[in-house]
């Protein structure tokens, strides 16, 4: 990870927090596939996460087009140069209630 910012914004009765993640994969033996996925997953797991609610992958590791592809596996690029990705993703800051208090009226 390079880089994490996030930011609160009152909505109403909810509070949303907005998160800027930024970081490199390197190559995994010598291949930027793994990597990648790593990043697809955590994406992915992002998305399915009750409290997200938007999730976007600023900045892909790797140009999907397969004509970039073919640079990156032609070595066009150094053997251990790491790639760059961004995601940003906006989560609802629910407040932790104790379980104590969970069910009772006031």
């Amino acid at each position: 990870m390079t880089e994490l910012e996030w930011q609160a914004h009152q909505k109403l009765d909810s509070e949303i927090v907005s998160i800027s993640l930024s970081g490199q994969v390197f190559p995994f033996k010598k291949n930027y596939g793994m990597p990648v996925k790593w990043v697809d997953d955590f994406v992915s797991d992002l998305t399915a996460s009750p409290r997200v609610f938007s999730v976007e992958l600023v900045q892909e590791p790797l140009n999907r087009r397969v004509q970039k592809s073919l640079e990156v596996d032609g070595k066009s690029i150094s053997n251990d140069q790491a790639l760059p990705f961004a995601v940003r993703f906006k989560v609802r800051n629910e407040p932790k209630v104790p379980n104590s208090l969970k069910g009772k009226v006031e």
